[in-house]
């Protein structure tokens, strides 16, 4: 049946993760254990965020975070903005309050977003980018008045969206700009500045 299956997977799962310090099973691992054990990948996700909850904590810091991300949604692309849009407005995300500027194009985006950043500073207005990907550090992702962004605020930020999204699925992508999206929200900037992203093409 159903409930035995389901508790043969859980513990695969709880077995694996005892291997694992940051508690997280990444795509790669839950696709072997499909292959392995039987069963489908969502099952796999599905017993891994529920252990997830009830270990408080476990996925506090970014990176931990980041391997959290990379496994809850089957592909790394995912068309359509129903579900990120039902996730912002769950949460009341919008940049209404702000000046949004997108920048889109094939090349010379980043110079263009760090050009219209620097002219709004010296404007004396409070500016953030949101731009991808990053080179080495994910907070590169995000900047506020020319600085980037803490860990802590993307942390708390994920956090925020994990509670949110419910059984709604998210790509790394449609994760990252979510906790952009809040995090200059909770800011209250005067501009945003937003890199070929498609989530702008929703009511902010």
């Amino acid at each position: 049946t159903f409930n035995k299956i389901k508790i043969t997977l859980t513990k695969v799962v709880m077995n694996n993760l005892a291997t694992k310090s940051s508690q997280i099973l990444t795509s790669s691992d839950i696709e072997n254990l499909a292959r392995r054990f039987g069963g489908k990948s969502d099952d796999y996700i599905e017993i891994m965020n529920t252990q997830k909850n009830q270990n408080t904590g476990s996925t506090t810091t970014l990176s931990q975070w980041l391997s959290h991300l990379e496994s809850i949604h089957p592909s790394a692309i995912d068309m359509g903005l129903e579900r990120v849009k039902s996730v912002a407005d769950a949460m009341g995300i919008h940049l209404k309050d702000a000046l949004l500027i997108t920048v889109a194009g094939t090349n010379g985006k980043g110079t263009t977003c760090r050009l219209l950043e620097q002219a709004m500073l010296a404007k004396g207005k409070t500016v953030a980018v949101f731009s991808s990907p990053h080179l080495v550090s994910y907070c590169e992702r995000v900047r506020l008045n020319g600085e980037l962004a803490e860990e802590g605020a993307f942390c708390r930020a994920f956090e925020l969206i994990e509670k949110a999204r419910g059984d709604i699925t998210l790509t790394y992508f449609e994760f990252g700009t979510l906790a952009a999206m809040k995090m200059m929200q909770d800011w209250g900037v005067d501009v945003a500045v937003l890199e070929a992203v498609s989530y702008t093409h929703l009511t902010l």
